[in-house]
């Protein structure tokens, strides 16, 4: 039986093009990790470990601190399952102190690596892969090519740029724009009446407060949003006890916007929790917002299915990976079923440069995903050589 013979990283840093202010901080580029599994029969699996610090606490340097431990854990195993019982052991044995951030980015990165070696060997596209193993998922409803329409993400700036860099989104096919929100309320407000002129009302407007809104800031500034035709607000208010009945008391007053949870959604017990508010009141409009790098491939796909089943929507999103981390966040999306809502993955354009070929691109506001086997992406040798930190580390046996 094929084993996992060899496990190696490699550190990279790419900096944005241009610096992505939110609630929780302001970007300014993306340092991960690269993490290659290979087997004794010599298929070869690629996962992303990109933490975000300003997200949830974790570096890179956690992150490397940790990948000898974990990848020694993975050694002689056969399958991804296997690898996931490997990756709990070693939780257990050493990685309980790893700081959250980094704990779940190195979970994603080798969750996904594993994944696509197990749909590679089943001759399946990642996505078709994750649909067949989610409890329900089937095959996702696809017969060749999985689209996913994506929306398009615009920071925090003045409203002159904000509403120029809006409109420069639809030009470019975009029919859903996220505005970064959850700063000073009046500045909120005047970047969106400003968005809303420059797109004109046909386009779907969405704000991400990142839990920067006290409740009655939120209550007001949702208030002028409505006026203006916004769909839907993730994370409105911060995290933390109160959070979810706020969401359902939000939905009930705005009754013509979806209220997102995000920031609340960081395990699967707030994904279960979510879940009971989304039954506990069925006239709110509610959605959850997935990341693969916070929730791990596992924990994600496993949530899609539990939101699904209480009847909330499910949207996916990146924390601005580099091309192997979208590549997975866009193979999970493609595995929901119809109908997908617009999903957060066409922030790979906001780094100045990538790692990865095959990404499938956005266009139009939609991503394809086709029916190669497995993950469907390469490391590009002579970028990552241009944005690799350090050199490559590996076990092998």
């Amino acid at each position: 039986m094929p084993t996992i013979r060899r496990v190696a990283w490699r550190p990279f840093a790419i900096p944005l093009r241009d610096s992505l202010a939110a609630a929780h901080g302001t970007v300014e580029r993306r340092a991960g990790v690269v993490v290659l599994v290979e087997t004794s029969e010599g298929l070869t699996g690629l996962g992303e470990a990109s933490p975000l610090p300003s997200f949830a606490p974790g570096t890179v340097a956690d992150v490397l601190g940790a990948l000898p431990h974990v990848a020694d854990r993975l050694l002689g195993k056969a399958d991804a399952d296997e690898g996931a019982t490997a990756w709990r052991a070693a939780e257990i044995a050493g990685l309980a102190a790893l700081p959250p951030g980094a704990a779940s980015a190195l979970r994603f990165a080798i969750e996904g690596a594993l994944a696509s070696i197990e749909a590679e060997r089943a001759g399946l596209p990642m996505w078709r892969w994750l649909a067949a193993r989610r409890p329900g998922g089937g095959d996702a409803g696809e017969v060749g090519m999985a689209c996913v329409p994506v929306n398009a993400l615009v920071g925090a700036g003045d409203p002159a740029e904000t509403a120029r860099r809006a409109a420069g989104c639809v030009a470019a096919g975009f029919r859903t724009i996220k505005l970064k929100a959850g700063f000073e309320p009046r500045a909120d407000i005047a970047r969106l009446e400003a968005v809303r002129r420059a797109v004109g009302p046909d386009v779907r407007l969405r704000l991400d407060a990142n839990g920067g809104w006290p409740f009655e800031q939120a209550v007001a500034v949702l208030s002028r949003a409505q006026e203006h035709g916004v769909e839907l607000v993730e994370q409105p208010v911060a995290p933390g006890p109160a959070a979810m009945a706020q969401f359902a008391t939000l939905s009930r007053m705005f009754p013509g916007m979806v209220v997102a949870a995000d920031e609340s959604l960081r395990a699967r017990d707030d994904v279960r929790r979510f879940c009971e508010l989304t039954r506990q009141y069925p006239d709110a409009r509610l959605a959850g917002v997935l990341k693969p790098t916070v929730l791990g491939l596992r924990g994600a796909s496993t949530g899609a299915a539990m939101l699904g089943e209480a009847g909330c929507a499910v949207i996916v999103t990146t924390t601005i990976e580099a091309g192997i981390g979208t590549a997975t966040a866009m193979h999970l999306a493609a595995s929901l079923p119809e109908p997908r809502q617009a999903c957060g993955l066409g922030t790979l354009e906001l780094l100045a440069g990538d790692i990865a070929r095959g990404v499938p691109p956005v266009s139009a506001g939609e991503m394809t995903l086709p029916e190669g086997p497995g993950l469907g992406v390469e490391l590009d040798d002579e970028a990552f050589e241009r944005h690799a930190t350090a050199p490559w580390c590996e076990v092998c046996r």
